[in-house]
């Protein structure tokens, strides 16, 4: 579901609309949960935006990529270890990005120096770069025996040369992130906890970088729409009209149909949510919920936005119960994030043992850990909390308008 908050925006969205039953019982296989009508789809609602709409708006361009050549950053100072100045042929290097007041680059530090270790005598080099000053930084690394976890080499970038050269030039910005060089060549880039399987094929000779590339302009290119319509809620919620932002959405909609869907279910959490448009936006939402009946991270991302997102003032509730009973269906009770949409369908329902029978499940299914402590946290609270639909959060006078900030909830992309 996305959100847009006042600073860092997230436009709530994550459920979608199912059409007429009628409709929807022609395009549904025997043993589907049938799901009941809400409000009659137009006759096209998902058509393209209009042409004058189309050319509005460009894709960013990202200048760094897998497979992309690199040449060294002039690093402007080494607060800790011998100063690395060059690429050296044939060796392995793995560049990270953090920050001091970074929790998760803290926690993922000896993660990162164990592959440097463990790999040292393969070719591997690794430093980090923060773009703080050195002062700010050598005064950290004294501090809780941080120099016995980062025993490798660290530079800072105040003036944030190496951040442009890198991060900035994928058009994302975060951290912590890694980035594997060899050669003067990008091979890959991303969180520390996915890189065993790049960096070994790296080590192995099997990784090819090209095979990859585009799926990573494409994500560049999407986190940079992104960033730009939450610039636009951002003024579109000072000034209480929603049509500056409902052009741009529906422009890149029509200019990146690669991530259509996306930006399709960021338009309908915004009209159902912070615009208050809920009548054409169930609408749109029925007519995308048609068009995705066999996807179940689309229906389950749907049934989320109409059962969780803040700004909704009428939820549809049978009919998101519906579609994360499909999405469940459809992912064969064998996917985490399912089972959780539909414990907070049963949740919403009033149907307390259903809810926290779904939610163990979840649990269980959650193979990576990442979502295990956010869900048994929910899991006592409902333990003890009444059943019932979450509350709405109320709009300012101004129609659409939030009240306060967004509540942060899942992506708009699956989760790995």
């Amino acid at each position: 579901m996305l959100q847009f908050a006042r600073s860092g925006i997230l436009l709530v969205f994550g459920g979608i609309v199912l059409g007429p039953a009628a409709i929807c019982a022609q395009s549904e296989p025997q043993g589907r949960p049938q799901i009941p009508p809400a409000v009659a789809a137009p006759a096209n609602p998902l058509a393209d935006a209009p042409s004058k709409e189309r050319s509005s708006w460009r894709r960013g361009r990202p200048s760094v990529f897998p497979g992309a050549k690199i040449r060294f950053p002039d690093v402007a100072s080494w607060v800790q270890g011998d100063p690395i100045t060059a690429w050296e042929p044939r060796s392995i290097y793995l560049i990270e990005f953090f920050l001091t007041t970074c929790g998760h680059c803290e926690e993922s530090a000896p993660l990162i120096a164990e592959y440097a270790r463990a790999f040292a005598n393969r070719g591997v080099v690794l430093f980090a770069v923060t773009e703080e000053e050195p002062a700010i930084v050598a005064q950290w690394l004294s501090e809780e025996n941080r120099r016995e976890v980062m025993t490798y080499s660290i530079a800072a970038d105040p003036d944030k040369s190496t951040l442009q050269q890198f991060q900035f030039a994928t058009l994302q910005h975060t951290t912590p992130r890694i980035f594997i060089v060899q050669d003067g060549i990008v091979q890959w880039y991303g969180h520390p906890d996915d890189l065993d399987k790049p960096l070994n094929g790296v080590l192995d000779g099997t990784w090819n970088p090209e095979s990859i590339r585009t799926e990573f302009v494409l994500n560049s290119q999407e986190k940079r729409a992104r960033d730009e319509i939450n610039q636009a809620y951002t003024a579109c919620e000072k000034s209480g009209d929603w049509s500056s932002l409902r052009t741009l959405v529906d422009a890149i909609i029509a200019g990146f149909p690669e991530r259509k869907r996306v930006f399709e279910l960021i338009r309908f959490g915004a009209l159902i949510g912070s615009m208050g448009e809920e009548s054409e936006g169930y609408e749109y939402g029925h007519a995308l919920a048609l068009q995705y009946n066999t996807d179940a991270n689309t229906l389950r991302s749907i049934a989320r936005t109409v059962l969780n997102a803040p700004y909704v003032q009428h939820r549809d509730l049978p009919w998101a119960f519906a579609l994360a009973q499909q999405a469940d269906t459809l992912a064969e009770h064998k996917d985490a994030r399912a089972a959780e949409a539909l414990a907070l369908a049963h949740w919403s329902k009033g149907d307390r043992a259903q809810a926290l029978s779904n939610l163990e499940r979840a649990i269980s299914l959650d193979s990576t850990g990442k979502l295990r402590a956010e869900w048994s946290q929910k899991l006592s609270l409902w333990k003890e909390a009444a059943p019932g639909p979450v509350p709405s959060k109320p709009r300012n006078a101004v129609r659409g308008k939030t009240a306060d900030e967004g509540m942060a909830d899942e992506p708009s992309t699956p989760s790995k």
